[in-house]
């Protein structure tokens, strides 16, 4: 007798399902069995912490609204969008120039809450003139009394390391804020200024232990003080004419301060990118003198 044929077999199950089952029966039909109550405890009853912890959730929903459709979903939405554009490959290109792209140039935009805002440019070229040499220059400017421009040259001694770096800051502003001094300065003498400054240093910058360092630096800084003030608010001659002030600052007529600095940090962490955590310690001190005044002014 011949063995049946796979198709036979398939034929014979599919007619014993069909009458096994009653006729119209369908799995759909009827409510879903209710879970059962495994352990007989019931459900949970509703407890006063149940309850409370509704308080903070009214409280801080706007907060969460704000964060969630206002900050979070928008930006992720707008990185996506870049992402999936290429854009950041298209700004590097634009922005950047040279041999394997180590040179360029961006804009800049600062907006600090009490101070006048800024715009300006950011250049910089690694390997510049020669390898192991990084030139970074960034200047700004909000009108004629707000001007800063500052360079940094920062040459490797070494593969590696160790660094010794030049760095010159030229700034004119007139929106600085003075409060008075000490203890007792209150908010509402709130008075601006004007200072114009030239700042020269020479760091030399060495890796220690770990993510270890220490520098040291020798820095001239000449300033000097104008009675204008910006935005319409009150200067500090100003306040002392009003006799909110007993008398203009201490060093009010300028000064040129020569201070040498040296800071070691002892941070027991590995160098980036590695991952980690641990313990850090710095220690600054300076040593400075008024170039004008060197016998009356002293600081440590």
């Amino acid at each position: 007798m011949a063995a049946p044929s796979h198709r036979a077999l398939v034929a014979a199950v599919l007619a014993a399902v069909v009458v096994a089952a009653p006729a119209g029966a369908r799995a759909d039909e009827g409510d879903p069995r209710p879970v059962p109550d495994y352990d007989g405890r019931g459900e949970e009853p509703t407890t006063a912490r149940d309850v409370l912890v509704w308080i903070p959730r009214v409280i801080f929903a706007p907060f969460y609204l704000v964060s969630e459709y206002v900050v979070r979903r928008p930006l992720g939405a707008f990185v996506t969008y870049a992402e999936l554009h290429h854009w950041p490959a298209i700004l590097v290109d634009f922005f950047t120039f040279g041999p394997n792209r180590k040179a360029g140039i961006v804009p800049t935009a600062l907006i600090d809450f009490g101070f006048r805002p800024s715009v300006g440019l950011y250049a910089w070229g690694d390997d510049f003139l020669f390898d192991g040499n990084d030139l970074r220059i960034h200047g700004a400017t909000w009108g004629k009394d707000w001007l800063r421009l500052s360079v940094r040259d920062r040459a490797a001694l070494g593969p590696g390391g160790p660094w010794l770096a030049l760095r010159g800051l030229g700034e004119r502003r007139s929106d600085w804020v003075f409060y008075g001094l000490g203890w007792d300065s209150r908010e509402d003498d709130f008075s601006r200024f004007e200072r114009t400054e030239l700042t020269g240093s020479l760091l030399f910058e060495a890796d220690l232990w770990r993510s270890s360092g220490i520098v040291w630096e020798v820095a001239v800084r000449d300033s000097e003080f104008r009675d204008e003030a910006c935005c319409g608010e009150p200067s500090v001659p100003d306040q002392v004419a009003q006799g909110v002030f007993d008398s203009l600052p201490p060093g009010w007529e300028g000064y040129t301060a020569i201070t040498q600095r040296v800071e070691v940090t002892l941070d027991t962490r590995r160098d980036r990118p590695e991952p980690g955590s641990g313990v850090r310690v710095t220690v600054e001190g300076t040593h400075g003198f008024d170039g004008r005044e060197v016998t009356e002014r002293r600081w440590v």
